[in-house]
Parts: C-alpha cells; structure tokens; sequence
C-alpha cells in the first residue's frame, strides 16, 4: 500500500484552510525518479559519491530538498513536474481528490507549489524540515 499524506495549508494567503493529498509514487517509478535526480546532479557537477548513487532515494534524503537548485533546469523541471504529478486537492472530506488541471485551478499562491512540491520530496524520501507551513496527517490509499 502506498503512503500518502493529507496537508492543509496554513500559511497566511489565498490557499490558507485549503487540503491536499501528496500519494507516494510505485516503487519503479520512484528509484527512476531518484536515479535520475542523481545523474542530473552528477551531470552537473555536483559530487554524488557512489555511496548516494547506489541508495537511491536514501540517498536524496541526506542531500535534501537543495538538490534542485544544483542541476540544470531544463534537467530538473520534468522531476518536480512528477513530483507535482503526486498532489491532489481535496474539495471535501468523503470525496475523491482532484488531480491535473482541477488541481491546478485550486492553488493561488505559487509559493504553495513549492511547499507542496516539497511536501512530495518529504513524503519519498523521509527528509524533513522545520517552520513548514503545512499540517498533515498520514493516510492509506
């Protein structure tokens, strides 16, 4: 069963109150990510030792969510892109979470895109940070 995490905003702003739903993504589609997160960094000349090349998403946890800002956009825009694909809104309690353009409609601040996003890198890898301006509870889906 994959792991998933309900979060409600509670930074000050339009999407304050509002619920999200972050799902893990399959295993498959998970170490892909990783390993490809890994090489763009290697690719760009960050120092991937081999011990964090071969831990996958282990490995991303011990570099964090800063990882995004080393590589080359172009190489890391399709990454975030999936981990934006792992958010859902959630409109009501009992109801199903709406993904793809609904979803995209519901979030006014972009800096929500980016805590959400990182919420996503949180949920795979174990990572975590302080001063979060999000509540969450874990889910089974």
């Amino acid at each position: 069963m994959r792991r998933a995490q309900k979060l409600t905003i509670t930074a000050e702003g339009r999407d304050k109150g509002k619920t999200f739903v972050i799902t893990e993504m399959d295993a498959v589609s998970g170490d892909d990510w990783a390993m490809r997160c890994i090489f763009a960094l290697a690719n760009a000349g960050v120092p991937v030792i081999e011990a964090i090349r071969q831990a996958g998403m282990a490995g991303l946890a011990q570099l964090g969510p800063d990882i995004f800002a080393y590589a080359k956009y172009d190489e890391m825009k399709p990454l975030l892109d999936r981990l934006w694909d792992c958010v859902a809104f959630l409109k009501e309690e009992g109801h199903p979470p709406m993904v793809g353009k609904l979803r995209d409609s519901q979030v006014e601040e972009s800096g929500t895109i980016l805590w959400l996003k990182l919420a996503a890198f949180q949920l795979h890898t174990g990572f975590s940070w302080a001063g979060s301006p999000l509540t969450s509870a874990e889910l089974s889906v």
